[in-house]
């Protein structure tokens, strides 16, 4: 177990980093000096800042940014599917604890098809209050009550001793508010109140919430939480299979463009769509017929190579047996972004299919099924015809997976008004490509060349170990999930493919379950090949904490184990990954983490 002797190595390493970024600014200020002249203005220092974006997934050159010093009735509606996003940092005036409330007029209801929003305060979300489907247990519900600055509190309420802690400072403040209506959210407006009387029963406080003074408003973010936020936005591009709930669905980030694959049996007109995953395919006493199979093979940690095989009866008397190949080149379009959200066109993409038993099964039977969709609470439009399938992200470029081999068929009554692509398997292998100008040929060429390429990053752990080092990512990488709101890559915990202690809401912004021990053996193990994977596991891990100062075992959403914790080893994970990139590397995220690790550790020990 990681004990505090090990906390203070990872602590003295941050003050030499600390030490080290202090000289530097002391040099530019310097600098700054002597040619005052030329100098811009200072930003505001009052206020926070608003970002508004013609798109629902929070990204690109925004519309219009500005410093507001209050927030009080800020306009969050408008005529058309929109995202805002409010940042900054609270300067309490005193140590304390403070109580938050936020308010929308009209009422935002959660959850809603129209509109959702997200609110978080030093990493801890506030609103909604409640996004269970377990409610209403106590651990549930968001904490009224934060105590500035952070510390370890016991089962009583009492503030535990931390020497060396951080004294008070200022604490981020993030609020996300998406309308996905296609006439826009109207007028509705939005404020975030405080209060620091504290009520020790934790009811409201009996003099109400107040108007957060300008003076107790940062508009900037804290070097550390600007370096995380650049990192995911780097990380939230490009197609890979985030859905955990399905092996077999492609998307494409930061739009939230979706395709699901799924297999349909003509003549029982049964359908294999959605909530595939390794997970499912489990054999039991009740059902102890596998159907159907699904085996995962190599997954790239950029997913520019995934390898998978499904079988499926469909409810006939024998099984098709098809494997599915996908090549992706997330790594050129993440070269070539420019200013907005995306590049003029999506990153390329290929899928090919082929059927293995062709003589013991009636293929002409079987169809596959391309299923155009919007995910993770992004909106947009589908489109599907004989030639392929596609969809715009609103604000958003257009994007298009075109069938360049294979048969296409009517759409199938079985899938009801669904928007849809299907498509023979008796005729031969096919492929889709968002390139129109490929062919059967050329995308079983590239998938050769990315899956030699994916194969050789084996090579440099030998005979003896390359097969384990395959075995670790093929697992890591095929359960990996993605939650937007906390700009999360994690694998996925659940104890099957549809579990969740959050509810799988209406507007598509699912909540995810972090597994504290789990995942950060995974961040551990992501660290071997891949920093940015690592620290996403890591940091995801730590900004699940409870106001009371640990991390818990378990967390989804509102949804945590508020009294009890396990071993933290997250520290001692962050410290490996550390080591193996290099502080200058990592040191962004060591600052952000290393205040709440010392809080876990003394409510731990």
């Amino acid at each position: 177990f990681f004990r505090a002797t090990e906390l203070c190595a990872l602590t003295g390493a941050l003050e030499e980093m600390r030490l080290a970024v202090g000289t530097v600014v002391v040099a530019v200020a310097v600098a700054v000096t002597t040619t005052a002249a030329a100098a811009p203005s200072p930003p505001p220092t009052a206020g926070l800042t608003l970002a508004r974006f013609d798109n629902t997934a929070l990204t690109g050159v925004p519309l219009s940014t500005e410093v507001v010093g209050s927030v009080e009735a800020v306009p969050a509606g408008g005529s058309q599917p929109s995202s805002l996003l409010l940042t900054g940092r609270l300067a309490p005036p005193n140590p304390g604890r403070y109580g938050f409330n936020i308010t929308f007029d009209p009422p935002l209801t959660f959850p809603s098809p129209l509109a959702y929003a997200r609110v978080w305060v030093d990493d801890l979300q506030l609103y909604p209050r409640n996004t269970a489907a377990v409610s209403p247990l106590a651990s549930a519900v968001a904490p009224l009550w934060l105590h500035f600055p952070p510390r370890a509190v016991d089962r009583r309420g009492e503030v535990l001793p931390a020497p060396g802690a951080s004294p008070l400072g200022t604490y981020e403040i993030r609020l996300e508010y998406v309308c996905l209506a296609e006439g826009g959210c109207g007028n509705q407006t939005f404020s975030v109140r405080w209060a620091s009387t504290f009520n020790p029963d934790g009811a409201p406080p009996a003099g109400g919430y107040h108007p957060i003074p300008p003076s107790a408003l940062v508009p900037t973010q804290a070097p550390a939480e600007a370096s995380r936020r650049a990192a995911a936005a780097e990380r939230e591009r490009g197609w890979g299979t985030w859905d955990h709930r399905s092996s077999l669905t492609w998307a494409l980030l930061p739009e939230g463009f979706a395709v699901a694959l799924g297999l349909t049996r003509r003549s029982t007109a049964a359908v294999l769509l959605g909530n595939i995953t390794v997970q499912t395919d489990h054999p039991s006493v009740a059902d102890p017929i596998i159907d159907p199979v699904l085996r995962v093979g190599p997954h790239s940690l950029d997913s520019a190579y995934t390898e998978l095989t499904l079988s499926w009866t469909g409810g006939g008397p024998d099984a098709i047996n098809i494997s599915l190949r996908t090549t992706a080149g997330n790594a050129a379009d993440r070269a070539t972004r420019t200013g907005h959200a995306t590049s003029t066109e999506a990153p390329p993409l290929t899928l090919s299919i082929t059927v293995n038993n062709p003589t013991e099964v009636n293929v002409s039977d079987f169809a596959v099924l391309l299923c155009p969709t919007f995910s993770f609470g992004r909106g947009g439009r589908v489109s599907a015809d004989s030639r392929g399938v596609g969809g715009t992200g609103y604000g958003l470029r257009a994007t298009r997976l075109n069938l360049v081999a294979g048969a296409a068929l009517p759409p199938q009554p079985q899938l009801g008004d669904s928007t849809h692509l299907a498509v023979a398997l008796g005729g031969g292998p096919v492929a889709v490509s968002t390139d129109p100008a490929d062919t059967g040929g050329s995308v079983k060429a590239k998938t050769e060349v990315a899956r030699v390429k994916e194969a050789q990053t084996l090579d440099k752990y030998g005979e003896s170990w390359r097969d384990v080092k395959d075995a670790v990512q093929t697992s890591l990488m095929w359960s990996l999930m993605y939650d937007p709101k906390r700009s999360l890559f994690a694998p996925s915990y659940a104890y099957s493919g549809n579990s969740s202690f959050s509810a799988y809401t209406v507007d598509g912004d699912v909540n995810e379950v972090i597994f504290e021990w789990d995942q950060s053996f995974a961040g551990y193990m992501f660290g071997l090949d891949s920093a940015d994977l690592a620290l996403s596991h890591l940091i995801a891990v730590v900004k699940a904490k409870t106001a009371a100062g640990f991390v818990p075992g378990m967390s989804d959403g509102t949804f945590k184990t508020r009294t009890s914790t396990q071993p933290p080893v997250t520290s001692k994970a962050l410290r490996e990954v550390v080591r193996r990139w290099g502080l200058a590397r990592t040191r962004w995220a060591v600052e952000l983490c290393v205040d709440d690790l010392y809080n876990w550790n003394t409510w731990m020990f």
